[in-house]
């Protein structure tokens, strides 16, 4: 078989979380972006956290579960992948 594409993949962009570090809950606005998947990881490849639906530009991560420490988060946006860095204090 031959693949081929009709694009480039997309290049992540970096989103800034807020507060960082947070305790209870950590968010990010995306102007103009409908995000629909949002994946926290932790620093070993762990996936601890998972969101199907959000479908708004601002995004919230419930952070008060999460033991502390440094996690990655993944949005997969309509337009983009965003990724940033997340402190847990």
């Amino acid at each position: 078989p031959v693949f081929t594409s009709t694009g480039e993949a997309s290049t992540p962009q970096s989103i800034r979380l807020q507060p960082n570090p947070a305790r209870e809950e950590a968010s990010v606005f995306l102007e103009g972006e409908t995000v629909d998947r949002v994946e926290v990881f932790a620093l070993d490849g762990r996936l601890v956290s998972i969101n199907s639906n959000s479908q708004s530009e601002l995004i919230r991560i419930p952070t008060a579960q999460f033991t502390p420490g440094i996690y990655l988060v993944k949005m997969l946006g309509a337009t983009g992948i965003y990724v940033g860095k997340l402190v847990k204090e």
